[in-house]
C-alpha cells in the first residue's frame, strides 16, 4: 500500500481542536487507499516536541546565530518524513500555508506523487498550473 503525507494549513504551535479534526477527517478519507501519515497526530506531535527539546544539534555551536525555532524544526522533520513516503495530499487550504507550500516544493523536487483533496472529499491527482498561461 502506498504511503501518503497530509499537507495543509496548521499555523499554530499548540494545535487547535479544529485543526486536529480537519487533519483527522482527511486521514479517514485517505485510509482506504493509503497508509497515511498525519502530522497532527498526537503521538507525532509529542515525539516532535521531545526531539526538539533534546536535540543536541539545536544547541550546536555551529548554529550560533540563531537556534531553529520549533516551527522550523517541525517543518524540517516533516520534510524528512515526506522523503520516506510515496506521495503527499494537499488539503484545500494549502495555499494559505507557507509550510504546506514548502512541503509541496520539496515533494515536487523529490519526485513524489501529489494529490489534492477537495473540500468535498474527492481525491484528485494534482496538476501544477502555476506555469501555464
Amino acid at each position: 500500500m502506498k504511503r501518503i503525507y497530509i499537507s495543509g494549513k496548521i499555523g499554530e504551535e499548540e494545535l487547535s481542536s479544529a485543526t486536529i479534526l480537519k487533519f483527522r477527517n482527511a486521514e479517514s478519507a485517505l485510509l482506504l487507499r493509503f497508509d497515511v501519515f498525519n502530522p497532527c497526530d498526537e503521538r507525532w506531535q509529542r515525539a516532535l516536541r521531545r526531539e526538539y527539546e533534546h536535540d543536541s544539534l539545536v544547541k550546536s555551536p555551529w548554529l550560533t546565530a540563531k537556534f531553529p525555532d520549533f516551527y522550523s524544526y517541525a517543518l524540517l522533520r516533516d520534510m524528512m518524513v515526506i522523503s520516506s513516503l510515496d506521495a503527499i495530499c494537499l488539503l484545500p487550504d494549502w495555499k494559505q500555508s507557507k509550510g504546506a507550500r514548502a512541503e509541496l516544493s520539496f515533494a515536487q523536487a523529490a519526485g513524489k506523487k501529489i494529490y489534492e483533496l477537495s473540500e468535498y472529499g474527492t481525491l484528485i491527482e494534482w496538476e501544477d498550473t502555476s506555469s501555464q498561461p
